[in-house]
């Protein structure tokens, strides 16, 4: 798609699955992006977190779903969060088509195929951090030597939705940094 609009070095950024798909976009196709921004994604999970995330995983299989995943998706929000978006998302969380085999599938897929992803990223990667269990940064950092990672503040897993003015200026200073390091002579 890049090719067919003419974008060169495009700045990809994905919140929490995007993330997940704009690293594997940058590991497919190395030299395509300049940069590469994940948002609170699972990218390196914490070897506890497999374990603890098979249930939840089989439980989207079954009727429960809509109740599992609304469930599973309340732990996303801090009290600071806005009480009316949240309330939004967990109504429509559980409004995807009933193919509980595709959704399991995907968050089967997201916890337990990345680490490879990481490593084979070429791009510099900002990773933002809520706080949630999702990423151990610290091998997350060593397959992928090019992190940076910053961390928001009073909000939950829509950092984006609630403290946009952290999540754009770690995004801006990034950019400037990484994109300048580029264009600098060595």
């Amino acid at each position: 798609m890049c090719d067919r609009l003419g974008i060169e070095k495009p700045v990809v950024v994905g919140h929490s699955l995007g993330g997940e798909i704009s690293l594997a976009l940058a590991a497919s196709f190395p030299d395509l992006p300049a940069t590469v921004v994940a948002m609170d994604s699972t990218i390196v999970p914490p070897q506890e977190r497999s374990g603890m995330m098979r249930p939840f995983i089989e439980s989207l299989r079954t009727p429960a779903y809509p109740e599992e995943l609304r469930r599973y998706f309340s732990k996303f929000f801090l009290l600071t969060d806005d009480q009316e978006r949240k309330a939004r998302i967990l109504d429509r969380a559980p409004s995807t088509p009933q193919h509980q085999h595709v959704v399991a599938s995907a968050w089967e897929d997201g916890l337990f195929a990345y680490d490879t992803a990481a490593a084979a990223c070429r791009a510099p990667v900002l990773y933002i951090d809520a706080g949630t269990p999702n990423t151990d940064l610290v091998r997350f950092g060593e397959l992928c030597p090019r992190l940076v990672v910053g961390k928001t503040v009073g909000s939950g897993h829509f950092v984006q939705l609630e403290v946009p003015e952290q999540v754009n200026a770690m995004i801006e200073r990034f950019l400037e940094v990484t994109l300048r390091r580029k264009r600098s002579p060595s």
